[in-house]
């Protein structure tokens, strides 16, 4: 929660983040599937970290999303045109 000044008057704002994770949302159904939606992001990206750290121990000879023909000795293959590593930028777990 920020407070924000405006016209000589103060003004909080809050995320809906804040809303579903700080409140009591079980009566209200719109709010309480945001927070089991909020709840399952959390979970997948925990996995998707998981499993990125799996597949950079493990390599590309055994990742499934590598292309073969990009794995050489110049280039990073677990993450130069690996589609597991394009996926996971997506969702945002990898900043690479």
């Amino acid at each position: 929660m920020r407070m924000k000044a405006k016209d000589g008057k103060f003004y909080a704002e809050i995320t809906l983040r804040d809303v579903v994770e700080k409140n009591d949302v079980s009566d209200m159904p719109l709010l309480s599937e945001v927070k089991r939606l909020y709840d399952e992001n959390a979970k997948l990206r925990e996995f998707a970290e998981m499993f990125a750290k799996v597949a950079d121990e493990v390599g590309c000879d055994h990742c499934p999303y590598c292309d073969p023909d990009l794995c050489d000795e110049e280039t990073d293959p677990m993450k130069d045109g690996c589609k597991l590593y394009e996926e996971l930028r997506e969702l945002g777990v990898t900043d690479d």
